[in-house]
C-alpha cells in the first residue's frame, strides 16, 4: 500500500480547485455577455449598473446550480422521488407569471440560459425525461427571479 503523501494531496486538491473556478469562471463570463448582449438588444436605452451586473452574475451562479443539482438527482434519486420533486417544481411554476415584459426578450433569455447550461454540462444528454423537466423547471424559476428582479430593480422609476 502506498503510503499517504499529504503534500501531494493538497496540491492535486488545489489543482482540482482551481480547475472548478476556472469552469465556473468562464460559464460566468460567457453567460454575463450573452445576457448583456439581449439587453442591449431590447433595452439598449438604459445603463448598466453594477446592480444588473451583480445579478446576472447571482443568475449565472443559479444555473450552474440547477444543472450540478438536477445532475446529481437524476443519478441518485429513485424515479418516483424524482417524478414528486417535478410535479412540486410544476405546481409553483405554473402559478407564475410576468406582465409588463417584452416577450421576445423573455424568450430570449431563457432559450440562451438553456443553451448555455448544454454547452457548458454536456452530461445533460443522459438525463432521464423527469431529470431534464426537472432542470427546464428549474430554469424557470431562476430566469422568473432574474426577470422579475430586473423589472424592479432596472426598467421601475424608483421613488425617492
Amino acid at each position: 500500500m502506498e503510503d499517504f503523501n499529504r503534500d501531494d494531496f493538497l496540491s492535486k486538491m488545489l489543482q482540482e480547485f482551481n480547475r472548478t473556478d476556472e469552469f465556473y469562471m468562464r460559464f460566468k463570463s460567457e453567460f454575463s455577455v450573452f445576457i448583456m448582449n439581449v439587453l442591449s438588444q431590447y433595452y439598449s436605452h438604459k445603463p448598466v449598473s453594477k446592480e444588473l451586473q451583480s445579478d446576472v452574475l447571482l443568475f449565472a451562479d443559479e444555473l450552474i446550480s440547477a444543472a450540478e443539482t438536477t445532475l446529481y438527482k437524476d443519478l441518485h434519486y429513485t424515479e418516483d422521488r424524482l417524478n414528486e420533486e417535478v410535479k412540486a417544481m410544476d405546481k409553483g411554476a405554473s402559478n407564475v407569471s410576468l406582465p409588463g415584459l417584452n416577450q421576445e426578450f423573455l424568450s430570449d433569455i431563457f432559450e440562451g440560459s438553456k443553451k448555455h447550461i448544454v454547452k457548458f454540462f454536456p452530461d445533460i444528454f443522459e438525463l432521464s425525461s423527469n431529470g431534464f423537466r426537472l432542470l427546464n423547471l428549474y430554469i424557470r424559476l431562476y430566469h422568473t427571479e432574474f426577470a422579475t428582479t430586473f423589472t424592479q430593480n432596472y426598467l421601475t422609476e424608483k421613488q425617492e
